[in-house]
């Protein structure tokens, strides 16, 4: 699993790269928070696109992340063409590309 960022005009687009499962869901969570935490960002965008397979725990990861940005009064999205979208429902709100997270801010 990789984790590849860019921060780019106020929005911190996170892409996950590989397998997010119980095997390393929780470390990869940590890293996520960290970065967020050092810039400060209030946007942040994770890509899937490149996900091959996410289990629960991976999924659960997502969610209290997304959970924390909003008690944060910070905005997270899914980005995704792939079927690993439909699997936060409506939980968070999704995008098809990343240029959409521009039209937002």
């Amino acid at each position: 699993m990789n984790i590849n960022y860019e921060f780019r005009k106020g929005v911190m687009f996170i892409r996950l790269l590989g397998n997010f499962t119980i095997n390393n869901s929780k470390k990869i969570l940590e890293t996520i928070n960290d970065i967020i935490k050092q810039i400060g960002v209030k946007l942040v965008v994770i890509n899937l696109d490149n996900i091959r397979a996410i289990d629960a725990y991976g999924i659960n990861s997502i969610l209290s992340l997304n959970d924390k940005m909003m008690k944060e009064h910070e905005r997270m999205f899914i980005c995704s063409n792939n079927c690993f979208k439909e699997k936060f429902g409506h939980q968070i709100s999704i995008i098809n590309s990343e240029i959409e997270a521009f039209n937002v801010i």
